[in-house]
């Protein structure tokens, strides 16, 4: 087990790397492999926000290193997220690899303002003492290669 601080922080370019993927497989026109990479986005992100969201962020808003309007702020953004992977979904059952690929791009931009957000709050407030009231916490799986297979 990693610091879920590292954890966290590695999966930020998980993430990335997944949206990454499901470019260029959508360019590509290969819709079954832009949903695999979506898919694989989707789970990864589930638990990472869900750890941030039950776990991480009210340690640290109990002790006061956060404010409540800092983690609500980061809470919506968990949501606007999920709500941008289901239009991206829709879009690729649709076989709209276009269309599909600009909402890519925004989630993809939304995500990386994001993580550069908590990057910070996470380095400025590395407290073991936080990371102690938090589950432990796996590896991310490694992540794929930029475009695709």
């Amino acid at each position: 087990m990693s610091d879920i601080f590292d954890v966290l922080i590695s999966e930020h370019h998980l993430t990335d790397s997944l949206l990454t993927d499901c470019l260029a497989a959508l360019a590509r026109g290969d819709l079954a492999e832009a949903s695999e990479s979506l898919d694989r986005f989707t789970r990864v992100f589930t638990a990472h926000a869900k750890v941030e969201d039950e776990a991480l962020f009210p340690a640290m808003t109990r002790r006061r290193l956060v404010r409540r309007d800092d983690v609500n702020d980061m809470a919506g953004e968990h949501t606007k997220m999920l709500k941008l992977v289901d239009e991206i979904d829709a879009r690729i059952r649709q076989g709209d690899c276009a269309q599909a690929a600009a909402v890519v791009e925004t989630l993809q931009r939304v995500a990386r303002g994001h993580a550069q957000k908590e990057e910070l709050l996470l380095l400025v407030h590395h407290d073991p003492e936080v990371a102690s009231e938090c589950p432990p916490y796996p590896e991310p799986a490694a992540a794929p290669s930029a475009g695709g297979r």
